[in-house]
């Protein structure tokens, strides 16, 4: 063991020996604890200036808490990039609320385990394409929830599925971002979300994160998988994206319409907020469709 100052501790080093507080007495940590930022800074809060640790160049660092910095950080950056913290800068005063909203969402997010688990793998297998994609997702569904008014326990579900909807690519790391894929690699891939409902259901995340996994890629007008879902048969609240490339939400669907609901838009071609949400009848609208169901 080794005995260096409290201001040379790196997260990762492994504590000698157990720390007790000058004044009371009391335990502060075991030894042998890894040493986090959080327990770094007590330390220094007890006014406790140097301690042993058993080894100085050795860091014992669990793969997710490496992951769960970078996540928090690529998350807010995404949703500050399409929702500014100045009010100049957005269309919507109340986005700047819903930014906020959504980051502090985002910090529930990774205190999640089993989530930080799949997103390390996904990092792992393709970080260009699965790793960031879903970071993109996640930023921009947690800001439409946020915008469309939704608490935070809801903005929490749609964050976890949109942010882990392509996990059952896992499975075959082989297809993603292939841009040619053979008849049977094609059945293969949309398969993918099956894969990632079951992968979910095994850790028991809650039904509603599963089922947004399950239908991500239901069409509304039935072309989609893996359950070819079709017209109101997809949840109503579905997050989709128009051939205008606009994004909304579904919040009225007429059965004697067909796949030609009334959909909320919250963001424009280019994904900025709207100062106000418009509603898009396709009904009325009959050059406008639904391109996919995010």
């Amino acid at each position: 063991m080794i005995r260096i100052y409290t201001d040379e501790l790196i997260q990762g080093m492994v504590l000698g020996d157990s720390i007790y507080c000058k004044q009371t007495g009391k335990l502060l940590l075991v030894g042998g604890t890894i040493l986090s930022e959080a327990t770094i800074k007590l330390l220094k809060q007890n006014g406790i200036s140097t301690v042993k640790i058993v080894d100085r160049y050795t860091l014992f660092v669990k793969p997710t808490e490496t992951i769960s910095k970078e996540l928090k950080q690529a998350l807010d950056l995404e949703i500050i990039k399409h929702a500014p913290d100045s009010l100049e800068a957005n269309t919507s005063d109340n986005m700047v609320h819903v930014s906020k909203i959504a980051r502090e969402v985002v910090s529930e997010l990774i205190e999640d385990e089993i989530i930080l688990n799949f997103c390390t793998e996904m990092k792992i297998l393709n970080n260009e394409y699965l790793f960031k994609h879903s970071v993109n997702t996640c930023a921009i569904s947690l800001l439409v929830a946020g915008a469309m008014g939704l608490g935070k326990n809801q903005m929490y579900i749609i964050g976890a599925g949109a942010l882990l909807h392509d996990i059952g690519l896992c499975e075959m790391p082989f297809l993603i971002d292939l841009h040619e894929m053979t008849p049977q690699q094609t059945l293969l891939w949309q398969q993918h979300p099956i894969y990632g409902y079951y992968f979910a259901k095994e850790k028991n995340l809650s039904p509603e994160i599963t089922e947004i996994i399950h239908y991500h890629h239901e069409r509304w007008n039935g072309s989609g998988f893996p359950e070819e879902l079709k017209g109101n048969n997809i949840p109503l609240g579905s997050l989709v994206r128009l051939t205008t490339k606009e994004v909304g939400v579904v919040v009225n669907v007429r059965k004697n319409l067909g796949p030609r609901p009334i959909v909320r838009i919250y963001f424009n071609r280019v994904n900025r907020s709207l100062s106000e949400a418009k509603d898009v009848d396709l009904g009325v609208e009959n050059t406008i469709f639904i391109e996919e169901v995010l």
